[in-house]
């Protein structure tokens, strides 16, 4: 099925509206976001076989799905450079078919914002060794917020000891 360029913007703008919408009654009022997701579950009409999958209740999936995302970006890249040779010459072509800036050349500044935003909310208590490797190798990422970083450590400090493997990655 292929949208008329006009209502593929419509659709997006709808959804970024609401995106933004929801991350406000998130910020400014938990209790009443969580409630809202609980109403929309249960009586939102939903027929046609799509499902929604929320971060809050899947600490799992979100990590998981993350790190995929970014794996598989960097590998693209890294494909890029090495079909062309150069990598001056393929960051140009990235940015410039990717439309991304030198500054988030992968196009995962947004990406890593919303896990540190989020992050506080994860039930570190309840991370297996997969969702801890996950999380440490989506930190990875996270060059300039040294104040993150520090909150990754302390979780894992707190959850697996000063002793932990994980810790030795950010060194």
């Amino acid at each position: 099925m292929k949208i008329s360029e006009k209502d593929f913007l419509l659709l997006t703008s709808m959804v970024e509206f609401h995106f933004k919408f929801s991350e406000y009654i998130r910020e400014t009022d938990r209790d009443l976001f969580y409630r809202a997701v609980d109403y929309a579950k249960t009586y939102a009409k939903n027929d046609n076989g799509i499902v929604f999958d929320y971060w809050h209740e899947d600490n799992k999936k979100f990590l998981d799905e993350l790190l995929r995302t970014l794996v598989k970006t960097e590998s693209s890249f890294n494909r890029l450079v090495n079909k062309v040779g150069n990598e001056d010459e393929a960051k140009e072509i990235w940015m410039k078919k990717k439309k991304t800036q030198k500054d988030d050349l992968l196009g995962m500044k947004n990406y890593l914002a919303n896990f540190i935003h989020h992050a506080r909310s994860l039930s570190y208590e309840n991370f297996d060794t997969t969702d801890w490797s996950n999380f440490v190798n989506i930190c990875k990422h996270i060059k300039d917020d040294p104040k993150f970083i520090e909150f990754a450590i302390e979780q894992i400090k707190k959850n697996l000891g000063d002793t932990s493997d994980f810790l030795k990655e950010f060194k």
